[in-house]
């Protein structure tokens, strides 16, 4: 009986190690350098909503404190670069950070993560085209907003 439940355990055993292996044919190469990984970080951390607010907290509290604010940002943001960065090194999984969420924790946070890129992708258009429209405006109020919306829709798709 004893050798019966072994033989199941080392059966058990084999599965579990055999679902953490990565299958070579993959398709995943090794070919991102460290000034690509750092210029991909600061891609991430500039964005439109920088651009957009960045007038305003300059005005009201001056430029020590929009530094601080920034570097305090970019800390918690180059934090979460790294994490990410070690799960990719220690098990590369093909796929973005929503197939990593449901590979380390759980298909449930993959699928919310999923969600939640999504929508934010669904709302950061309107965003960024109202920005435009608002720093077009500010350099000439003769372009109707109607084509830049338009444009910028036709870009989009």
């Amino acid at each position: 009986m004893a050798i019966v439940e072994l033989a199941s355990h080392a059966t058990t055993e084999a599965k579990e190690a055999e679902a953490l292996i990565i299958p070579q044919n993959e398709g995943l190469h090794r070919t991102l350098s460290n000034r690509k990984v750092q210029l991909s970080a600061v891609g991430s951390s500039i964005g439109t909503a920088l651009f957009m607010s960045i007038g305003g907290v300059l005005n009201k509290t001056g430029p020590g404190n929009l530094f601080l604010g920034f570097a305090v940002y970019n800390i918690f943001l180059a934090l979460v670069n790294n994490c990410m960065a070690e799960m990719v090194t220690y098990m590369p999984v093909s796929g973005s950070f929503v197939r990593m969420a449901g590979h380390w924790v759980d298909d449930a946070l993959g699928c919310a993560v999923g969600w939640n890129f999504f929508l934010y992708a669904g709302f950061v258009v309107p965003f960024e085209i109202t920005a435009l429209s608002f720093v077009c405006a500010y350099w000439s109020e003769d372009i109707p907003l109607a084509a830049i919306c338009g444009g910028c829709i036709l870009l989009y798709m």
